[in-house]
């Protein structure tokens, strides 16, 4: 984690997530994204974060993924996309 942002105590936060060069904000404001939302990221290689959350890669259609869920219920998709 980067850092967040509060407006004052109780209010909602605001994050700065960063791995490598990829950078995420995730907002609990009012109307950002509901609970139960996704995000779908593509990577070059998934065994990494595999490993780091202990989470299985699974084969899809489209290609090899995992999904992380966090406390809210919001879904992160990360996903290889197939040579070729």
């Amino acid at each position: 984690m980067i850092g967040e942002h509060q407006f004052e105590p109780g209010f909602p936060l605001y994050v700065f997530l960063r791995r490598g060069d990829v950078h995420l904000h995730l907002s609990e404001h009012t109307g950002d994204a509901p609970p139960g939302s996704l995000a779908y990221f593509y990577v070059d290689e998934l065994d990494s974060i595999a490993a780091e959350f202990e989470v299985p890669i699974e084969t899809a259609p489209w290609g090899l993924e995992l999904e992380l869920t966090d406390p809210c219920g919001n879904h992160l998709r990360i996903g290889v996309v197939p040579a070729g």
